[in-house]
C-alpha cells in the first residue's frame, strides 16, 4: 500500500496550519505529519498529537482505519488496518 504524505514543520501558527491542511485537501494527501502543530486547532480537530504536543498525525482518508495508536514524548506511532 501506498501513502501520499504530508510532512511539514508549522512553527505552531495558525495560518501555515489552514495553509497546509488545504494543501493536503487539494493534493489528495492520505496523512498529514507534522511538528510544531497549533495546539489549539489539534486538540479541536482528529489530530493525534505526542505528549508534548509537539507533533501531529492527521489522517485524511478515512479509507485507513486506524486500529492502534502510540504515543510519547515526541513520537506517535499508528497501526492502519492490513
Amino acid at each position: 500500500m501506498t501513502f501520499k504524505i504530508l510532512q511539514t514543520n508549522l512553527g505552531r501558527g495558525r495560518a501555515p496550519h489552514d495553509l497546509a491542511y488545504a494543501t493536503a485537501k487539494e493534493k489528495r494527501v492520505d496523512m498529514m505529519l507534522v511538528s510544531e502543530p497549533n495546539k489549539k486547532i489539534a486538540k479541536e480537530k482528529e489530530w493525534i498529537t505526542d505528549e508534548r504536543e509537539d507533533v501531529a498525525v492527521l489522517v485524511l482518508n478515512k479509507k485507513l482505519p486506524v486500529i492502534r495508536t502510540k504515543t510519547g514524548k515526541g513520537f506517535v506511532g499508528i497501526s492502519f488496518e492490513g
